[in-house]
């Protein structure tokens, strides 16, 4: 059996593993992970505790919704996370947030129709 890790919060295993904060939660509100404390309340999302060996794993399983997570999906296309994350953000031309009528409508019409 692999040495266990220390618990960290989320907010630390999100930074370690290099993923969403959203996707651990996702996962510890699932039941998907069997090493869970909580702290105190007062901490808000600091007060949760995982084990991010189990977390990486779990990622790796497929998250909790049957789609890939951003970890699944960059070693699967053989980039880092952090590129993964870059084609997710829809952007204009000028290379600025898009707002989300731009993204459903006009970003995809518009790159089309400059080709």
């Amino acid at each position: 059996m692999p040495p266990r890790t220390e618990f960290t919060n989320v907010v630390e295993a999100s930074r370690i593993l290099r993923c969403p904060a959203i996707d651990i939660i996702k996962l510890v509100l699932a039941g998907r992970l069997s090493r869970v404390a909580l702290l105190p309340r007062e901490l808000k999302l600091k007060s949760v505790l995982v084990d991010p060996e189990e977390v990486l794993a779990r990622l790796r399983d497929g998250g909790t919704d049957g789609r890939l997570s951003v970890i699944q999906a960059a070693e699967r296309l053989g980039l880092e996370a952090w590129a993964v994350r870059n084609l997710t953000v829809a952007t204009d031309q000028g290379g600025q947030g898009a707002s989300s009528g731009d993204r459903r409508d006009g970003c995809c019409r518009r790159s089309l129709s400059s080709s």
